[in-house]
């Protein structure tokens, strides 16, 4: 018998522009009968994708995913902070059809009458059948300097929707 084989390509292109992906070929012999045997030869054509360029106001850094989620925890509620309180912020960032490396690092903007200090992050990824599956920890201290009240700033991580064609931006 037979045996039908699909191909699935994970493509991280590192260029705009044309991409060919060359054919993939097989052969060989096998066996017809007992004592005959049969050479055969199969190939599948290039493949050919074009690679859209990455968005002008995208500072350098291209991130196409499907989809893409930002969150926060922090350690415990920020109202009731005094000066000289330390919390930890974990933000979090989940996107689909990209590996981990590909989120960007986050910072947290600094904010008077706070001190802010990173903790480090961690990046995960699995392989799901919907596709690559991404995630990006990033935790920080926040030390409180005063006992007013301090909002820390927007974090902003724009992306492009390859769902939608559209650029985006997630706001925490």
């Amino acid at each position: 018998g037979l045996r039908r084989i699909a191909w699935r390509y994970l493509v991280w292109p590192r260029r705009s522009g044309a991409l060919v992906i060359p054919g993939v070929s097989a052969s060989g012999e096998m066996q017809k009968s007992r004592l005959e045997r049969g050479a055969f030869s199969v190939a599948t054509p290039p493949l050919h994708l074009s690679v859209r360029p990455a968005a002008v106001d995208s500072g350098g850094w291209w991130l196409p995913a499907r989809g893409l989620t930002l969150s926060e925890e922090w350690s415990q509620e920020v109202q009731g902070l005094n000066a000289g309180d330390e919390i930890v912020r974990t933000i979090t960032v989940r996107a689909a059809g990209v590996r981990a490396v590909q989120i960007p690092d986050l910072a947290m903007p600094p904010a008077r009458a706070l001190a802010i200090t990173p903790l480090g992050s961690e990046r995960k990824q699995r392989i799901t059948p919907q596709g690559m599956q991404a995630e990006a920890i990033f935790r920080f201290r926040v030390r409180a300097l005063s006992p007013i009240p301090v909002f820390p700033d927007t974090i902003r991580l724009p992306w492009f929707d390859t769902e939608a064609g559209v650029a985006r931006e997630s706001i925490l």
